[in-house]
């Protein structure tokens, strides 16, 4: 994140507050702070963003047993957009196997292979999606 979205954060500390509650109550069995630290950008999402994001993450994870476990080792896949192609990625990697399935068991399997559909930039905690 740039200097600027940490300032941003840090003069509204009860809406930031209240997007960490969000995240709890989506991802109950999850360590929000753990997923922040590694994906501080989700704090600058709107709390009904976050919620929507969440939802559909469920949507697509709804095979899964532990879906907080998944987000909580991986938070990039909390961006539905970021989910979706690497459980196609997964899918065309691993012929015959459910893509949810291979995340459950290793939530890590993206970045163990090196090619989660994400690279980091130069700003902390930025990720981008590759095209």
């Amino acid at each position: 994140m740039k200097a600027a979205d940490w300032v941003a954060l840090s003069e509204d500390v009860p809406a930031a507050a209240n997007k960490l509650i969000v995240l709890k109550t989506m991802y109950p069995n999850a360590d929000v702070f753990s997923i922040i630290i590694r994906r501080p950008k989700t704090l600058l999402q709107s709390e009904q963003r976050i919620s929507d994001n969440a939802q559909m993450v469920k949507q697509l994870l709804a095979k899964a047993n532990n879906v907080d476990a998944i987000i909580e080792a991986v938070p990039e896949l909390s961006d539905p957009t970021t989910l979706s192609r690497s459980l196609a990625f997964l899918a065309s990697s691993f012929a015959g196997k459910d893509p949810v399935q291979l995340l459950q068991e290793n939530p890590q399997i993206l970045l163990n292979l090196g090619e989660s559909n994400m690279e980091d930039n130069a700003e902390y905690g930025e990720m981008t999606t590759k095209d």
